[in-house]
């Protein structure tokens, strides 16, 4: 979803939409913590649940380059569900100062102090995201 979903406008227009399409709604969005001066943004996610399970949800988690969003929805007693929504780059290499590669590139090397790949690094994040989380309790 490429919107800046930090700028209120953008946030908003979403919601009316969904209010009109859907009635009972929620929405969770991903986005880096980069900002941009305008709506458009690359990458980031946007999740949205309706109906009866908007009520369940009981937690949601995301990660700080806006790769993926996890809402949490309880389901039948004792019951956890966790629904993932990512964005992994397409790009193999960096194609512009503007592309989510390069935003997560850029804060990537601010954050560990070395170059990755994002690409290559989403899958090796994402996977001790979920073994960190299931050392933390949580079951996948």
């Amino acid at each position: 979803m490429n919107l800046e979903w930090m700028l209120p406008d953008s946030t908003s227009c979403m919601r009316m939409v969904a209010q009109i399409m859907m009635g009972n709604f929620k929405t969770t969005q991903s986005t880096s913590l980069q900002k941009f001066d305008k709506p458009w943004k690359p990458g980031g996610t946007l999740l949205c649940l309706h109906g009866k399970c908007t009520g369940c949800v009981i937690g949601q988690n995301s990660n700080p380059l806006g790769r993926w969003r996890q809402l949490q929805v309880s389901g039948k007693p004792d019951t956890t569900i966790s629904i993932f929504l990512a964005y992994r780059v397409p790009q193999m290499s960096n194609l512009g100062l503007f592309t989510s590669y390069e935003q997560q590139q850029t804060m990537m090397f601010a954050m560990r102090g070395t170059k990755y790949r994002p690409r290559d690094a989403f899958i090796t994040d994402f996977i001790l995201y979920i073994l960190s989380s299931q050392a933390a309790g949580d079951q996948y």
